[in-house]
């Protein structure tokens, strides 16, 4: 088991500056890093020691047909690990999800070649805004190929336990949340009394011949 500790903008990474790295017999590294951040080179080494970053999939190619690859990013995977644990700290709600959907978009654009082009731009000023506030330290847990998030924190943290735990102080009144729980459970409860009325009409008797005639 290996511990690693990832400090602040650690993606950002480049071959410009000074990281020095400390070791201590527990197996924990540590960084203090000046300028690039962790070097990536660094993170294979650790990462494939770790058994991390082996990925088997079958992908569809640009041309149609289905192929299998096995592709080995130990340092991609924990920079990857770290920097989501920094955006969940990080980012606001709606800009998470909708960069799920960037990410899916931005992949193909890459895989099939398309890197100058002025979406692929666009895509980038976008996802640049989204980091401005991602920044801090993951600690994560290496073993047999499977990485555990041990620590994270971050200056910017949107994450407030005064406002999440169920012991929530002044800063939060339950009652608030009556009004849009109504909203919300509008189409619910319209979808409902639908179903209800076509069941009762479903299991009404319908009326003897004599009745029927009565009733005309």
């Amino acid at each position: 088991m290996e511990d690693l500790e990832i400090p602040a903008r650690s993606a950002r990474l480049g071959r410009e500056g000074r990281d020095q790295v400390r070791e201590g017999n527990t197996g924990r590294r540590e960084w203090n890093a000046y300028g690039s951040g962790v070097p990536v080179e660094l993170l294979n080494e650790i990462g494939g020691r770790n058994a991390i970053g082996r990925t088997d999939i079958v992908e569809n190619r640009f041309v149609g047909i289905k192929s299998r690859g096995c592709y080995e990013t130990p340092g991609g995977a924990l920079l990857i690990a770290a920097h989501r644990e920094l955006e969940a700290l990080c980012c606001e709600r709606d800009v998470m999800h909708f960069k799920q959907h960037i990410a899916l978009k931005y992949a193909e654009l890459v895989y099939y070649g398309l890197w100058f082009t002025p979406l692929r731009e666009a895509l980038d000023a976008f996802v640049e805004s989204t980091q401005q506030d991602v920044t801090g330290k993951v600690r994560l847990s290496l073993y047999k190929g499977n990485i555990s998030v041990v620590s994270r924190q971050s200056e910017h943290s949107l994450y407030r336990t005064d406002l999440s735990s169920f012991t929530m102080g002044e800063s939060y009144d339950q009652k608030d949340a009556a009004g849009f729980i109504r909203i919300l459970g509008l189409p619910s409860r319209s979808r409902a009394l639908r179903d209800k009325k076509h069941s009762s009409a479903e299991t009404t008797p319908p009326l003897k011949n004599k009745e029927a005639e009565v009733t005309r």
